[in-house]
Formats: structure tokens, C-alpha cells, sequence
């Protein structure tokens, strides 16, 4: 499709604004906020006092191969900043390039937390709709779907869009000026104690190349050897799965 899809909020002028606190802000960035200090309105620099430093936080990174010959590149990382707050949080990503991103969340809290995901989509990306289970996007010439699954259920997802909103300030890019762009979160509880996952799959559709009876889905198994990933299309009740395993990242 070309282009950029999510976006960070660039750089705003060292001033003590509240644009200036939204852009260095957890909230402004395609990430995960868990609990009262971690949301908007937080600036991320207020972490660097009581955070070591850390290099990059990336940890792992490597190509494999899917069960049908396909190439996905995976990237690994832990979030030091909520590692500070005692939060155990990893991120994997799992990229197809042309076709899928999915963002995969490991996380784990001692008691029950309100956790928030951002994504921030560039301006050329119009909505088409969303609810708690997945969102739609269009550019010119390409279709953005997104899919959220998980380990557990959950019924109290709230599902949200801002776009160049300032009540609060959110959906800004600053970038030679502040531009407007799609804000997409999600917000639930999460329960104390037990590991939780919960992946967003991005897939991207050439314009004319999509069929409304297309549905692409992605499923995550926590099982006893590890972790297993299967995305894929279900057209006219027809099934056809990719599917790889990942069970080492979370140790290696």
C-alpha cells in the first residue's frame, strides 16, 4: 500500500505546554499504560528519575518461516518503564511485510490494574468504524483491519477514537505542525496474578483486491510447550490458517 501506517507524535518545542506533555506522554505512543501513573496526561519523562538506564529495550530479534513458507520477521522487547512500577510487560511483534503486523502483549500485575492500548494512525488512514472486537481503516488505495484476541475474556473493554482532540489533548502529530490524525485505544481490567495476553492483528488490503465476504481473523493458544500464533482467512465458510510457533521468546 505504500506509506505510513502507525505513527509516533514526533517532536513537539521544549516548552511546558500541554502539547509539549501530551508528545512526551506513554498515551501519545503506540504502546501499553497500565494503572493511575501511567496514563495521559503522565509525562514519560517523569520516569527517567526512578528509571536505570537501560540501552534498548529491545531483546530479540529474528526471522522464521510459517507452516506454508511465509516470512515473518519477530522483534522482542520489555517495557523498562512500567519494569520500574514492578509490571511485568514484554511485547512481541510479528511482521509479514505487505500484508501483516501483529502486536502481541504479555503482561502480568500483582493487582488489578486498568490497562489502555494506543495506536496512532498516520492521517491518510480514515475509519470506518470500530467496536471492542476489531476496527476498520481506508486510504486511497488500501483497507486497514484490525483484529484483538486474547487468552481470556473480558467484558468491560472500552473501545475509543480522537482525532485532534484537545479535551484532552489526543489524535495529534506534530510534524513541522500539529496535524490530526486517528487515535484508536482500547481500555479493560486486568485481573492480579495470572499471565495476560492479548494481540492486535493488523492486516492491509490493496483497494479492489478486498471481498466483503472476507474475513481475516487471528488466534493466540497458550498451551503447555508454549505459545502458538495462527492467522488467516475465512471466506464463504472455507478456513485456511497460518500458523507458527513461538513458544522460547518469552524466555529467551
Amino acid at each position: 500500500a505504500g506509506g505510513d501506517i502507525l505513527v509516533d507524535p514526533g517532536l513537539r518545542a521544549y516548552d511546558f505546554g500541554p502539547e509539549r506533555f501530551y508528545a512526551t506522554s506513554k498515551a501519545a505512543h503506540n504502546t501499553l499504560c497500565i494503572g493511575q501513573d501511567d496514563f495521559i496526561g503522565d509525562s514519560i519523562l517523569k520516569y527517567m528519575d526512578k528509571t536505570e538506564p537501560y540501552g534498548g529495550a529491545i531483546r530479540y530479534v529474528d526471522s522464521l518461516l510459517a507452516a506454508d513458507g511465509s516470512l515473518w520477521h519477530v522483534m522482542v522487547g520489555d517495557d523498562p518503564l512500567l519494569g520500574a512500577c514492578k509490571i511485568q510487560h514484554s511485547r512481541v511483534l510479528l511482521f509479514q511485510p505487505g500484508c501483516w503486523l501483529i502486536v502481541l502483549d504479555s503482561v502480568q500485575v500483582d493487582e488489578e490494574q486498568i490497562a489502555e492500548w494506543n495506536f496512532h494512525f498516520a492521517e491518510r488512514w480514515k475509519s470506518t468504524g470500530f467496536d471492542n472486537k476489531g476496527a476498520s481503516f481506508k486510504s486511497d488505495n488500501a483497507m486497514l483491519r484490525l483484529s484483538k484476541f486474547s487468552n481470556s475474556e473480558s467484558s468491560d473493554i472500552q473501545a475509543g477514537l480522537s482525532i485532534g482532540s484537545f479535551s484532552p489533548v489526543r489524535g495529534w502529530r506534530f510534524s513541522g505542525g500539529p496535524i490530526a490524525i486517528p487515535n484508536l485505544y482500547y481500555r479493560e481490567k486486568l485481573p492480579a496474578g495470572s499471565q495476560q495476553l492479548r494481540a492486535h492483528a493488523f492486516r492491509i488490503e490493496q483497494s479492489g483486491n478486498n471481498k466483503d465476504n472476507c474475513i481475516y481473523r487471528a488466534e493466540i493458544d497458550r498451551h503447555e510447550k508454549g505459545l502458538s500464533i495462527s492467522v488467516g482467512l475465512i471466506e464463504s465458510g472455507l478456513r485456511r490458517l497460518i500458523s507458527f510457533d513461538i513458544n522460547c521468546i518469552f524466555n529467551d
